[in-house]
């Protein structure tokens, strides 16, 4: 094993790289970079060096070779939860996160409304997420918010997979040398290459993934990186006006193997609009809750006793429909976005997902 001075030099050498030479790193060295920071050997000194390697990539923009590496050593220390014995497919939805919009968790609702399609219909969802990092409201707060268990023995986590179709995956419970990045990802208070591994590291190991990504400009280089790692049926979007979602209120491009694969026109299916924000974690609980409920369709005076807007009400369903749709298309369950969009919509009137989340809370 190298001495303490030797694994110093690392991160030194690679910050002249990067830094001072305007070089991009070579997938192993990005490899070694990720496995220097989640070794657990690094104190204050280390820190300030790596988490100024890391400002210096985020600032040029990572590499797909960089995203490949890094997510590399991820997947080798990954405590792996395989589920194929149970579902011959199964897919993920999932955002980077770091688009510093403090929206709704438009990719939880989206993954459990996809999943309360139905055994012919739907498609089984192994979602892989955390807490917040950077934003207000994290995937695994809002879950543990409604009501949803997702700690305990890989038995009853499978099981809960087998009846309900949809399970939640918690990073830390798979990703345990992540919690020495902590430290410095705390530090720097902006999205790092770290932002972009969860969504490539799912312990599962999905069929396909639908993946939010923070910026339009790093589509190519993540869609990339996830063909060099062999993922197959990878999507990566982004919006125009920069949310980690398919957006509402401007188009959004699709990419997979690197390459443009859809462009998304809000404009197509309804009126435009901002895609709704959180305020708190309570605040995107319960308008997750309403997303799925379908109360949006129902009465004002119900939608009033919700405290939700008939406006805010409708513009909540159609930001989940649309992502919904999104994603059916792209795992192949229609020939046509239109023709998702009508079935993601009449799910969701029918309040088919809402039913599905107090299932799971049970």
């Amino acid at each position: 094993m190298s001495n303490k001075s030797d694994l110093f030099s690392l991160e030194q050498r690679l910050l002249r790289k990067v830094g001072l030479e305007k070089q991009f790193l070579r997938r192993e060295e990005s490899r070694a970079l990720v496995e220097r920071i989640t070794g657990g050997e690094c104190g204050a000194q280390e820190h300030i060096a790596l988490g100024s390697l890391l400002c210096a990539m985020h600032i040029r923009k990572e590499s797909a070779e960089e995203i490949a590496g890094a997510a590399a050593a991820l997947l080798a220390t990954m405590k792996p939860f395989d589920l194929h014995q149970q579902h011959k497919e199964y897919y993920d939805i999932v955002g980077t996160g770091g688009d510093g919009k403090s929206s709704v968790s438009v990719s939880t609702a989206t993954a459990i409304a996809i999943a309360s399609f139905g055994p012919n219909d739907g498609l089984p969802i192994a979602k892989h997420g955390n807490r917040a990092v950077s934003g207000k409201v994290g995937s695994a707060d809002v879950l543990r918010d409604c009501g949803l268990n997702f700690e305990g023995d890989d038995a009853r986590l499978k099981e809960q997979f087998a009846r309900h179709g949809f399970i939640f995956l918690f990073a830390p419970l798979y990703h345990s040398s992540m919690r020495f990045a902590a430290p410095i990802r705390a530090a720097l208070k902006f999205p790092t290459i770290f932002n972009f591994l969860g969504p490539l590291c799912n312990p599962s190991n999905p069929d396909g993934a639908a993946i939010g990504v923070n910026s339009l400009e790093r589509l190519p280089a993540m869609s990339e990186a996830a063909r060099l790692l062999g993922k197959q049926n990878y999507f990566f979007y982004s919006s125009e006006d920069g949310y980690d979602e398919i957006s509402t209120s401007a188009p959004s491009q699709v990419y997979s193997d690197g390459k443009l694969f859809l462009t998304v026109e809000p404009k197509q299916f309804f009126d435009p609009f901002p895609i709704p924000g959180a305020e708190n974690l309570a605040d995107g609980a319960r308008k997750l809750r309403y997303m799925l409920s379908g109360t949006a369709q129902k009465p004002d005076a119900e939608q009033q006793a919700a405290g939700i807007s008939p406006q805010l009400g409708l513009q909540l369903h159609h930001t989940v429909a649309l992502n919904a749709a999104v994603a059916l298309h792209l795992f192949g369950k229609t020939a046509t976005l239109e023709e998702a969009f009508v079935s993601a919509d009449n799910l969701l009137r029918q309040g088919v997902a809402g039913q599905k989340l107090a299932q799971m809370q049970q």
